[in-house]
């Protein structure tokens, strides 16, 4: 969205989303367009730190970081865009998931832990991303992993 290079942390980010959905049945981020995407994640995140948009070539933000909303004016059906220097961060994963409503201790704790995963999934810097290897051996995937072993693939095609 914002026109960086993608690699490894945009697939963590992408697995932190799917995760959120699988377990809740509800999409995380429900805008339309990649500005509505992006106003969204800052809802959930914070704003976005300046220096991951220095190299992005987005018509998302002015040259000095400032958000530009754009939306239709529902009357006139116009793109309005207006300047948004802050987004503030007004909902969080707990909110969402609720880790202190669990059914009983093992389901609290398995909330909690999922909380603490996805929010290392989910952070805005890709270099703050919890990487392949680190989301595995977190505490959430850990039932899984005792399970089935460890995981071996081959190189892909």
């Amino acid at each position: 969205i914002l026109g960086l290079p993608v690699g490894h942390p945009a697939d963590i980010w992408s697995i932190g989303c799917t995760i959120y959905e699988l377990y809740s049945g509800q999409l995380l981020f429900k805008g339309q367009t990649n500005n509505q995407m992006l106003k969204l994640f800052m809802v959930l995140k914070g704003k976005i730190p300046n220096r991951m948009l220095k190299p992005a070539k987005s018509k998302h933000f002015d040259e000095s970081g400032v958000f530009l909303d754009t939306s239709a004016d529902p009357v006139t059906g116009k793109v309005v865009v207006k300047r948004l220097a802050s987004v503030p961060a007004s909902c969080d994963l707990k909110f969402l998931l609720r880790p202190d409503e669990g059914t009983d201790e093992a389901d609290r704790e398995a909330r909690q832990q999922l909380v603490h995963l996805l929010e290392g999934c989910l952070q805005l810097d890709p270099a703050q991303r919890l990487t392949a290897a680190a989301a595995l051996s977190h505490p959430f995937c850990a039932p899984a992993l005792a399970q089935t072993g460890t995981i071996s693939a081959r190189e892909p095609c």
